[in-house]
């Protein structure tokens, strides 16, 4: 009979070796996890350290790579920037009467901020506005426009003023508001003898009345309008023109837009209003890209292009009047769509 020949005895431990290897692989995979949570929670705080090197080896395409949910986190957490935080905490005050856009400007800005928490407080306990008590105006600045700029600590408190904006506004004068937010479409085809010039408030608020009533159906109840005012001023003559109509809402607005503005049982194209596209015409100078408020040139008249202002004109309204272009020269008024 043939010797049995005996196999090799297997070395110690052989029967764990695929369960030793597999642990570390484990451990590892759990350790990357952490750390990527870890980085999800730095995002969130805004600090920014370096991320540990396995991270790092992972990204440039190492063997270990992160679990498939956590780098659209990581690439949609980004922290706000601080031109978009000072947004959000602040308010800008019309304050509309010049004369007190001139006292307003001899103060400092510590001045302005004792001013604003003066009749922040006033108003806390005289209106019993008890959230009022609870916010603070830290900042002040005065814009070019002679407007006034104030800042809170957050946006929170930055709205709470806003909501009770009526309480405390009157400390800068009678004639001063809250600038609020608003979002704009325009209505082409809009009748220009109906709706007339649109220059006085009065006559603005009852068009926006008349607005919400026809469109209400489609806009929306609660529908707001904050303002509302031609595109560009009808020449005379000119049957038919566009309007800006501004929401307190971007809900609103997209309603307008979606489903037109009906007046005088006509509906008509409503499309989204560009701010940035209109044109602005300094009534100082008459040159573009700026406004008389803040106009650093000499005043020269819209109509003949003399040294006064365009309302000092004697000429203006009479046969004697030879029109200029104040930025041309041409034999046209200042305003003139030449």
């Amino acid at each position: 009979m043939a010797p049995t020949q005996s196999l090799p005895s297997a070395p110690a431990g052989a029967a764990d070796a695929s369960g030793d290897t597999a642990r570390p692989l484990q451990k590892r995979v759990l350790d990357l996890n952490r750390e990527a949570a870890s980085l999800l929670e730095q995002h969130s705080s805004g600090t920014s350290k370096r991320p540990p090197a396995d991270v790092r080896q992972s990204r440039a395409g190492g063997p270990f790579a992160l679990p498939l949910s956590v780098e659209p986190q990581l690439r949609e957490q980004r922290p706000a920037c601080p031109a978009d935080l000072d947004r959000d905490r602040a308010l800008t005050v019309k304050v509309g009467d010049p004369a007190m856009a001139r006292n307003l400007r001899r103060l400092t800005n510590e001045d302005l901020v004792k001013r604003a928490e003066e009749h922040r407080w006033l108003a806390a306990i005289t209106a019993v506005r008890p959230t009022l008590a609870s916010i603070q105006f830290v900042a002040a600045k005065i814009l070019w426009s002679g407007d006034l700029r104030l800042f809170l600590r957050n946006a929170k408190e930055a709205e709470i003023a806003r909501t009770h904006r009526d309480a405390w506004i009157k400390g800068f004068g009678t004639a001063a508001r809250v600038a609020l937010a608003s979002w704009g479409v325009v209505a082409a085809d809009m009748p220009s003898q109906a709706l007339g010039p649109l220059t006085e408030e009065a006559d603005r608020k009852r068009i926006a009345q008349e607005l919400v009533a026809n469109n209400c159906h489609t806009w929306g109840e609660s529908c707001e309008i904050t303002y509302v005012g031609w595109l560009v001023r009808p020449s005379p003559g000119k049957k038919r023109s566009s309007i800006v109509i501004e929401f307190t809402t971007p809900y609103h607005a997209n309603r307008a837009i979606k489903a037109g503005t009906i007046w005088d049982f006509q509906v008509s194209e409503t499309v989204l209003y560009d701010r940035a596209s209109r044109i602005v015409r300094c009534n100082n100078c008459h040159r573009y890209g700026h406004i008389g408020n803040i106009c650093p040139n000499e005043t020269v008249c819209g109509a003949c292009a003399g040294k006064h202002s365009t309302t000092a004109c004697r000429d203006r309204d009479t046969p004697r009047l030879v029109p200029k272009c104040a930025n041309c020269g041409g034999d046209h008024m200042a305003w003139h769509k030449k």
